[in-house]
């Protein structure tokens, strides 16, 4: 696990400059991490709104075993969850807290897609698209509301138990949800042939910097430097993060 030091990079290591400011979705009552968030699942919305996303709902998606609207209904969940495990009860005392990249370590440990872990997410994805692309809106509008609400009065470093029985700041989950929301977002725009949308920066940047650390873990730093960094000596196969 890492320190409480280690989790604190995650929030600090990119410039106060750096953070997107001129959204008209900015709140200046939360933080940047927040803001990250809220603007990404504003985006993500308004993609599921789309009309090619309605008319191919029930169409196959760029995942298997998964339709364009259960990965729609996937995409909508990350303001929930964090609605979810904020309204449950607090880990044990004593708990020590892991880094986003952690987290999808311990609760994606295997890429079968025929998994229970996996079986569980489609599960839950179905459940999200019920009702069809209108009825996720709604939902999905209500709980944007909410989780921004939520983000400015909680404190970052509150300690939550989230899936898996794994402890995080708020903070360093909400990351977990910004990764997910910039993913799947594409995974969406690529099912009904529409372009990446257009993600905050900061989004981006906690997800690039959540998955080369996933990537570390996973395969180890060498090959993850040397793909970044040596065209020379690509390692084989290349390492990904999921």
């Amino acid at each position: 696990m890492f320190s409480m030091r280690s989790s604190a990079i995650h929030r600090d290591y990119r410039p106060a400059a750096a953070e997107p400011t001129g959204y008209p979705w900015h709140d200046p009552a939360v933080s940047a991490t927040a803001n990250a968030f809220l603007g990404a699942c504003r985006v993500a919305r308004d993609l599921i709104a789309r009309p090619e996303v309605a008319q191919r709902w029930e169409d196959p998606s760029a995942l298997a075993q998964m339709t364009v609207g259960t990965l729609g209904g996937h995409l909508s969940r990350p303001p929930m969850a964090v609605l979810d495990y904020c309204a449950a009860p607090a880990p044990p005392a004593g708990a020590q807290p892991s880094s986003p990249a952690q987290y999808f370590a311990a609760v994606l440990p295997t890429d079968d897609i025929d998994s229970d872990v996996h079986r569980g997410i489609r599960a839950r994805s179905i459940q999200a698209a019920e009702g069809g692309p209108a009825a996720v809106l709604e939902r999905l509008d209500r709980a944007i509301a909410d989780v921004a609400a939520l983000l400015a009065r909680e404190p970052a470093d509150r300690l939550i138990e989230v899936f898996g029985g794994v402890v995080m700041w708020l903070e360093d989950y909400v990351v977990t949800r910004i990764v997910e929301v910039v993913v799947h977002a594409d995974d969406l725009a690529v099912s009904v042939d529409l372009p990446p949308p257009d993600l905050p920066a900061a989004a981006e940047s906690r997800t690039r910097g959540v998955l080369v650390e996933l990537a570390a873990i996973r395969y180890g730093s060498t090959p993850v430097r040397r793909l970044l960094s040596r065209r020379e000596r690509p390692p084989q196969p290349p390492p990904t993060a999921f």
